[in-house]
């Protein structure tokens, strides 16, 4: 790919949604600007719009190699004399009938992308069961038609809450400004810049930066450990009306991990019903961030009790950001599981506890006092005999509450420059 700038950017964008489908289900709608300025040659001698079908391969082809189940449409659109034309697909799992729409494609006309968007989010009709993410391919400024004072500003906002509020990530390859950037940024997508047309030396395109992506079955082994451990220590943990505390670490560097992470706790509930136990869950998402992400998580919060798996990843359809915060996590989760009878707490997190041991000392009472068990999934040295003070400190805690501690995998994929 090193001169298809383009098919660069589908195989970024591809591994943006690689990463951050949690369902292994992934709809995608891919929104194609067929306006004028698309016409543009491209290295290799397509225009935009032409070789935004070519690439698709390499988007797909990121998704095949992460075994998501994906669907795809496509609406392409531009105004010519004042009339907005948008024509638009049904939902596909073949890509190459998205590539043959595509080449079918006339391109005229101006660009309103504003208005298309906000039209767009209405006709995002999507498996109940989906990860969704918005594929945008322009060349132009976000625009309007609509020429009250203020119109782009408004509409910029309307969407961009629409996007958060609907838990859509938006991919973008597109005009490098401040609203296309932020909504792709804040919605847990990628922005990559549309290329320039030859002669104009094409800028390479950077990776997104510690994006990690366990495969779907990396936390199997963990999860079966703890239901195999528990099991042996005390089934009644898991009689009729006791709960199950799923403390599930919700900040962005979890993203790719997500998906193994839910795919873990299938595990671990069908060795507990083989058993014969019918466990019910209740799940914390911790993490914080600035502001507000609608649906998403900016404290410690505890979910009612479900009895059905089916309903965990509807939990996480808005993409994880900000940061972790184990320690209050755990520290919040201890009282809610003596109060509410949870007598197995199980935390995963891809980070340790950064704080000193001293602080980590109210934690270990916490957890003591909670009269759970605790489990936890977490980095771990792998040569150490003893881990860094904090971390210890936490190990220790949970080793005496009767539970026990196992290692959060290595990274068996990572989004890089592999072209």
């Amino acid at each position: 790919m090193a001169d298809r700038p383009l098919a660069r950017a589908f195989a970024q964008i591809g591994e943006s949604i690689a990463w951050s489908t949690v369902s292994g289900q992934a709809d995608i709608f891919i929104v194609l600007d067929t306006s004028a300025t698309m016409m543009d040659r491209m290295v290799g001698g397509s225009n935009r719009v032409k070789a935004t079908g070519e690439s698709l391969e390499f988007l797909v082809q990121k998704l095949d190699q992460a075994e998501v189940d994906y669907h795809l449409r496509l609406l392409g659109f531009h105004d010519f004399y004042d009339e907005q034309a948008l024509e638009l697909s049904r939902w596909t799992p073949h890509p190459d009938a998205v590539r043959t729409r595509i080449a079918d494609f006339g391109v005229m006309g101006e660009e309103q992308i504003l208005d298309v968007l906000m039209q767009t989010l209405d006709l995002f009709q999507h498996r109940v069961t989906a990860d969704k993410h918005l594929v945008l391919v322009c060349d132009s400024r976000a625009a309007t038609s609509w020429e009250a004072e203020g119109a782009v500003a408004e509409l910029q906002d309307r969407i961009r809450r629409r996007v958060l509020m609907d838990g859509i990530r938006a991919q973008i390859v597109g005009y490098d400004e401040p609203f296309q950037r932020r909504l792709a940024t804040e919605s847990g997508g990628v922005f990559v810049e549309m290329p320039p047309s030859p002669p104009a030396e094409a800028r390479a395109i950077a990776p997104p930066a510690g994006r990690v992506r366990l495969e779907p079955s990396a936390l199997d082994g963990g999860f079966a450990s703890i239901a195999e451990h528990a099991l042996q220590a005390d089934a009644s943990a898991f009689a009729d009306g006791d709960l199950v505390l799923l403390l599930l670490d919700y900040s962005l560097s979890m993203q790719g991990r997500l998906r193994a992470t839910l795919e873990g706790v299938a595990v671990l509930d069908a060795a507990l019903r083989a058993a014969g136990l019918e466990p019910e869950y209740a799940v914390s998402r911790f993490g914080e961030a600035d502001g507000t992400m609608a649906g998403g998580l900016m404290d410690t919060n505890v979910t009612r009790p479900i009895g059905l798996l089916e309903d965990l990843p509807r939990m996480f359809r808005h993409p994880a950001a900000g940061s972790e915060d184990l320690k209050a996590a755990m520290a919040r989760g201890a009282p809610w599981a003596r109060e509410h009878g949870a007598r197995v707490v199980i935390a995963v997190t891809d980070e340790p506890p950064a704080t000193k041991t001293a602080a980590t000392v109210g934690l270990a009472d916490a957890v003591a006092e909670s009269g759970a068990r605790f489990y936890a999934i977490m980095p771990l040295r792998e040569t150490a005999a003893r881990q860094p003070a904090p971390l210890q400190a936490l190990v220790d805690a949970v080793v005496a509450s009767g539970g026990a501690v196992f290692p959060m995998p290595r990274a068996s994929y990572t989004a890089s420059a592999r072209r």
